[in-house]
């Protein structure tokens, strides 16, 4: 794995900064909209859409926890923003071992997951339920 970047969060500035000087070498810009009872503010989900499109860099939403929380559509019908692709999980299956990967035409996965699933540029995570 890679070196991983953490920017501070609602941080636009810094997160802004950091995407804008290191765009060739990201392979997505990853926000969990929700951190535990944190919501992200709307300017700073806002400004990373706009940076990262600027960029050239996918936006992934990891709604695994947060996802149906703070709206029946997620974060994007919370926030108006749509990212690149959204990662979905544990709400979703009502207690059963599913998870979901959705996105832009051209960003999702164009086949079955096997145990660990690569979509588009970055890795989401493993599919539980996989019997293999």
């Amino acid at each position: 794995m890679g070196d991983l970047l953490v920017a501070p969060y609602n941080d636009l500035a810094t997160a802004e900064r950091l995407i804008a000087d290191r765009a060739r070498e990201l392979a997505a810009v990853i926000l969990d909209p929700v951190q535990r009872a944190i919501l992200a503010d709307p300017a700073f989900v806002r400004g990373l859409r706009a940076v990262t499109a600027r960029c050239g860099v996918p936006l992934v939403f990891d709604e695994v926890v947060s996802g149906f929380r703070i709206a029946l559509g997620g974060a994007v019908e919370h926030y108006g923003v749509v990212p690149d692709l959204v990662a979905f999980g544990k709400a979703l299956g009502g207690g059963a071992p599913v998870a979901v990967v959705g996105g832009r035409a051209g960003s999702t996965c164009s086949k079955p997951p096997a145990r660990t699933t690569v979509c588009g540029p970055s890795a989401i995570g493993s599919v539980p339920g996989s019997p293999r």
